[in-house]
Parts: structure tokens; C-alpha cells; sequence
């Protein structure tokens, strides 16, 4: 018998018995940080369910795709499938473009009054209340944690042998007139740092977890491009410390050790071209 293809309208009741593949108690509906989303439509559901004789708890963020914007599946999945970096899990997805069925399930890191889940948004953030797992000794750590876990899981790749990748590179361009060391150091970039793209999960049943989200404009690229973004697009100055662990992290991660002096050089070189 054919599995039934879910579409994002029919996510209830049904979809999640059969996910969880027991009796489902409560299925609730809510949404995600409505104030400030804009292009995809992004549910979270609490679904309570009855399974071996037990009473269990899920917590999910289902998002669904406008034409065009379907492009963070593949991506999402390669990454999931081919390397450890930290990012929510992806339990399932469709992607049909031509049926306009695009949409992916996966845990819930998303909503921040959540009492197992941290959203790190501007507005919400307060050093007070920082999660006390592993609580940072400057702010700007928390946006280099996620990264320092990018980087170094995907530094290493050789990516001329990366089989079936997605994810784009983002290749020199001779107007701009980098450096060739510029480019050379090229691991998985997320494509548009801000305070929305960085979440923290504290689950007593799983590790603390820095996670990014949103990778549809992910690109293999030089890393200078998020820490820029970070020390002056979010104004999240990094500092020498907060660098020096960074470059620490991603040298236990991959084996490679990068001078913080062209690091440092590399951020300004990666300001001037984003226009920061």
C-alpha cells in the first residue's frame, strides 16, 4: 500500500499517530515567533501521545515552502545526512514542487518560552536569564558557538569529492579584489546570520545544543563572511578572547589551525564586500 503523502494543510490528529505510531492524546497547534516572521509559513505543534502502555511529550516545527524557497530541503538534508553539525532534527519533509507540496517536520528549537528550548532573538535576550548549561563570558560567544560547530565539522570536507552536495559555492569574484587567501580556508557558511537564525536547546534527556536555522541560503564558502556578519552586521563585537575560542573549537573539530591575524583581516575583507 502506498504511504499517503502528507501536505502542510493536513498536519494533525492523523499525520502525527501515524508518525509517532501510537494514540494520540492532544495535538496543539501554535505559532512561531509571529512578530517577526516573514516568508514561510512556520507552525509548532505539542502533540501528547500513548505508546507502549506510556504517556509521551513531542514538541515539532513544521515549515512550509513558498515556489521558490524549496531549495533549504535538499540542502538540509545533505547536511543531515553527510555530516554532525548541530541543527534541529529533520524527521520529514515533502518536496513536490510541481504539486506545490514542499514542507519539512523537524524537532521543536525554535520557540523560546519553551521551557526546554532558548529562542536567541534581540528582543527576548537578556544575560540574566542566559542558559545556565553554558552560559557565555560575552554575548557575542553565543552567535560563535554555533558557528565555531559549523565550521569546524565542515572545514575539513574536501569538497571537489563531496558527492551530490547542494549547497553552492560561492566563488571569487575578480571585481572584488580579495586576497587568494581570502578563499582558501572554505567550509559551509550560513548564508544570512542574524539574531532569528540562532536557537539553544536544553532538553534534560539530550546535551545543551547551539543551533543555526534556515539554511536555504547556505553556500561553501570562506568563513570571514558569517563572523563578519556577526561582529558588525548584528553588532555582536567579537573579541580577541571570544576569537580565541573560536579558533580553539574549530581547530579541535578539524585538525586546522587558522592565524588569528588573517582571520581578523579576513573579517574586514568580508565587511567591504557585504557592504557592513
Amino acid at each position: 500500500m502506498k504511504k499517503r503523502q502528507y501536505r502542510y494543510e493536513d498536519l494533525g490528529p492523523e499525520y502525527f499517530a501515524a508518525l509517532c505510531g501510537g494514540q494520540v492524546l492532544s495535538c496543539e497547534k501554535g505559532g512561531i515567533h509571529d512578530e517577526h516572521q516573514s516568508s514561510p509559513t512556520m507552525t509548532r505543534w505539542c502533540v501528547t501521545y500513548r505508546k507502549d502502555g506510556r504517556r509521551h511529550v513531542a514538541s515539532f516545527v513544521a515549515k512550509k515552502f513558498n515556489p521558490g524557497h524549496e531549495g533549504e530541503i535538499p540542502i538540509y538534508c545533505w547536511l543531515q545526512e553527510n555530516t554532525t553539525v548541530n541543527m534541529p532534527t529533520l524527521i520529514d519533509f515533502q518536496n513536490d514542487p510541481g504539486n506545490g507540496n514542499c514542507w519539512m517536520l523537524t524537532e521543536n528549537c525554535y520557540n523560546y518560552k519553551d521551557h526546554e528550548y532558548y529562542y536567541l532573538n534581540r528582543f527576548f535576550f537578556s544575560g540574566s536569564v542566559w542558559p545556565p548549561a553554558t552560559e557565555p563570558t560575552d554575548p557575542s560567544e553565543a552567535f560563535l558557538r554555533p558557528l565555531a560547530d559549523l565550521h569546524g565539522k565542515t572545514l575539513g570536507i574536501d569538497w571537489s569529492d563531496a558527492r551530490d552536495c547542494p549547497i553552492p559555492f560561492r566563488e571569487p569574484d575578480p571585481s572584488l579584489n580579495a586576497p587568494e587567501w581570502f578563499w582558501t580556508d572554505r567550509a559551509v557558511i550560513h548564508g544570512s546570520m542574524n539574531f532569528q537564525e540562532v536557537g539553544f536547546r536544553k532538553h534534560p534527556e539530550f546535551p545543551p545544543m547551539w543551533c543555526l536555522f534556515d539554511w536555504e541560503t547556505a553556500r561553501i564558502g570562506p568563513i570571514h563572511f558569517n563572523l563578519a556578519q556577526v561582529h558588525y552586521g548584528m553588532s555582536k563585537a567579537i573579541t580577541n578572547e571570544s576569537l580565541s575560542w573560536y579558533l580553539e573549537e574549530v581547530d579541535r573539530l578539524s585538525g586546522i589551525r587558522l592565524e588569528s591575524g588573517l582571520v581578523w583581516d579576513g573579517i574586514d575583507i568580508a565587511r567591504t564586500i557585504l557592504g557592513l
